[in-house]
Parts: C-alpha cells; sequence; structure tokens
C-alpha cells in the first residue's frame, strides 16, 4: 500500500467519526485534530530507530544485522571482506 492510499482512508475514518465534510483539506482536517499525517509519524519512528540501533553496543544482533546489511548496500562481496584479511588474526595465516 503506498502513503497515499493510507493517508486517503486515515482522511475517511476522520471525516467519519468526527462529521466533518469531505470537502475540508486533509491538511486543515489534521491540524483540527491536532494530528500529524500517517507518514510524518512513520519518519519519525524510523530514525528513532535507526538512531537506537546506532547507540547499541558493538554486538547486539540488531546493530549487526544493521551494519551488515548497510555494508553490502555499499561494497562489493570483495570490499566488505577485505576488511577481515587486513585484522590482526589473520594476517598470520596470509603471509
Amino acid at each position: 500500500m503506498q502513503w497515499r492510499q493510507i493517508e486517503k482512508i486515515q482522511k475517511h475514518l476522520i471525516t467519519n467519526k468526527f462529521k466533518i465534510k469531505s470537502a475540508v483539506p486533509y491538511d486543515i482536517l489534521l491540524s483540527e485534530i491536532q494530528t500529524a499525517p500517517i507518514e510524518a509519524i512513520a519518519m519519525v519512528r524510523v530514525i528513532r530507530y535507526l538512531k537506537k540501533i546506532e547507540q547499541m553496543e558493538k554486538g547486539r544482533w540488531p546493530k549487526v544485522g544493521f551494519n551488515d546489511r548497510l555494508c553490502k548496500s555499499k561494497k562489493t562481496w570483495m570490499q566488505q571482506n577485505n576488511k577481515w584479511f587486513r585484522d590482526e588474526t589473520w594476517s598470520g595465516l596470509i603471509k
């Protein structure tokens, strides 16, 4: 589902619950009931989650998975795995 469809459903529910005319623009409707668009709320939650992951300790699984995915999206497999071979524990095996 796209944000437009979700926002359309939200507008429909708000207009029915508060008995507001459907001709009222969505932005004004949201300001009348003092709420934000669902997309904005979702983005705030995503940013909070990413900030929480960033502040986690090194070995926590959410951080490990996020960092691994971030590495894969920016680097090739070879670039990602070269860091293993530069590590002190592996340097003796390669030489």
